[in-house]
């Protein structure tokens, strides 16, 4: 790798490139490179994401692009959270049926849209989630939490493929509740991972837009490294 961008490949919605550190990547190094229009995504493979990928992406991207971080983990190096005896009111669900699933996934991912990122994010990623919901979500991969009687948290899994083209899972989603307090929100990202290392086979991945800092912390505390850096033109 070099901190100066490496062509790689080319792909139908990609075109990578290959660099040292993500704090290399920035406005001017996007704009001197090839990209052509066809083709939605530059992408940045990189070996260092340094300890504050958020700052670094706040301070060298500017708002004129869209920018998302594509982080990984091997099942075996997951972390589950240590979990307080006193939020043990948070408990697994059964998922109940697909349209269900659907249902919940679509209405929450609608409400952190609009409550939580008002404004950041293009219509097309409504549509991009209501593809998702209506051909990619299954009963068997995703894992709903309850506080009591009440749904309180969602997590989805889906099967995709990795940059290399190798089989992966992908946490495409993952809601819980604001109202919970912090036990709570342990005790559920507790169950979470326990989850994913009964559900996925060997790889998993997730994508998490440059703005979302607490799902960014989330992940990297559960073992989840940052790679890649996907980059959209905003219209």
């Amino acid at each position: 790798m070099t901190d100066r961008p490496v062509f790689w490949k080319t792909t139908e919605k990609n075109i990578y490139y290959r660099i040292e550190a993500l704090e290399a990547v920035c406005d001017r190094v996007i704009e001197e490179l090839p990209w052509p229009g066809n083709i939605p995504t530059l992408s940045f493979i990189f070996s260092s994401s340094g300890p504050d990928e958020y700052a670094a992406l706040h301070r060298n991207i500017s708002g004129r692009y869209g920018a998302r971080l594509v982080y990984f983990a091997e099942k075996e190096k997951l972390i589950t959270p240590k979990c307080a005896d006193t939020a043990a009111n948070i408990r697994i669900k059964k998922a109940g049926s697909l349209d269900e699933v659907r249902q919940l996934y679509l209405s929450t991912v609608l409400q952190v849209f609009n409550e939580e990122f008002p404004g950041e994010l293009p219509d097309s990623r409504m549509k991009f989630s209501e593809n998702v919901a209506r051909n990619y979500l299954s009963s068997e991969k995703s894992l709903c939490l309850a506080q009591g009687e009440r749904v309180s948290g969602l997590v989805t899994v889906v099967g995709i493929k990795d940059y290399l083209e190798r089989p992966v899972d992908c946490v495409n989603w993952v809601w819980l509740d604001k109202s919970l307090g912090l036990p709570e929100r342990i005790a559920a990202q507790c169950l979470i991972v326990k989850w994913l290392k009964q559900i996925v086979a060997q790889r998993v991945n997730c994508y998490i837009d440059s703005f979302n800092f607490r799902s960014q912390r989330f992940f990297r505390r559960i073992g989840f490294v940052p790679l890649c850096l996907n980059i959209e033109r905003k219209s």
